[in-house]
């Protein structure tokens, strides 16, 4: 049985779960999320749409905006001081900089590492803000197009694989994938970032389900995310953690490493029902 907390780097399927193609659906979501992501596009998780199937029934997108996460969301944005024009100005930068874009399709070749992140001549007018919102998630994706119009790039950073059976259900979650990948656009002035985590990877404590479903509970590992220098060359100084409890014990590594390099954190406990 899988443990919450325990890093676990290699899933297997299920034996009762055959190998097949991915769902041609979830590739084209995985896609669009990719080109909306712009130079992060690369966290973006790929495990749910290439081990899933999605029931298209259940794909009926309705944009909503919890209180919990409006008012977080406006009150940390307000304590950074920026605005749209400044934002788009920064952006503008950052293009004559040469920081490449999002991929135009699936069959891209990825970006080469370059040493344009950690150019120390290049530094943005603007301080942004990225959220890392680590809650159920889909209580927060029906949230993603009213993040995109307040300016933030939406990344779901989700690393769960969606077979079934599995102990943690991901029909939802499939279907918002999908759902909502059709309605987040790249904001034209960006004021930073949010990171969409999977607030349900550590699943129940105790499992005492059928003993072949798969397990499917896991945990972040620092890599999953942008590194500090790739955060700094956005512009962005300052992250914000949201979560309904104590902050995860997975995350640490990767809080500690923004740290260490200049990179302020401030961590705010949301609630809702």
């Amino acid at each position: 049985m899988a443990q919450p907390g325990r890093v676990h780097q290699h899933h297997r399927l299920p034996p009762m779960t055959p190998v097949r193609d991915p769902d041609p659906v979830l590739a084209q979501a995985l896609i669009l999320w990719q080109r909306t992501a712009g130079p992060f596009w690369s966290f973006v998780g790929a495990a749910p749409f290439i081990s899933g199937h999605v029931d298209v029934t259940l794909v009926k997108p309705r944009p909503r905006t919890p209180d919990w996460l409006s008012g977080a969301i406006r009150a940390m944005a307000k304590r950074t001081g920026s605005a749209a024009s400044q934002a788009a100005q920064s952006g503008s930068c950052q293009r004559e900089a040469g920081i490449p874009s999002p991929p135009p399709s699936a069959h891209s070749v990825p970006w080469p590492k370059t040493g344009l992140q950690r150019d120390q001549n290049f530094k943005p007018e603007v301080q942004k803000i990225a959220f890392f919102i680590d809650a159920p998630p889909t209580r927060v994706l029906p949230a993603a197009p009213w993040l995109t119009q307040l300016g933030y790039v939406v990344v779901p950073v989700i690393q769960r694989w969606t077979v079934a059976p599995a102990v943690l259900r991901s029909e939802r979650l499939l279907a918002q994938l999908v759902g909502y990948a059709k309605l987040v656009r790249r904001p034209v002035a960006e004021q930073g970032v949010a990171f969409i985590l999977d607030g349900d990877r550590f699943g129940p404590l105790r499992f005492t389900g059928r003993p072949r479903v798969f397990d499917n509970r896991y945990a972040y590992v620092a890599c999953r995310f942008p590194s500090a220098d790739l955060l700094l060359a956005q512009g962005i100084g300052k992250v914000c953690w949201l979560s309904f409890g104590r902050f995860a014990d997975d995350l640490s590594p990767y809080r500690e490493s923004l740290k260490q390099q200049g990179i302020r954190s401030v961590e705010r406990t949301i609630c809702g029902a």
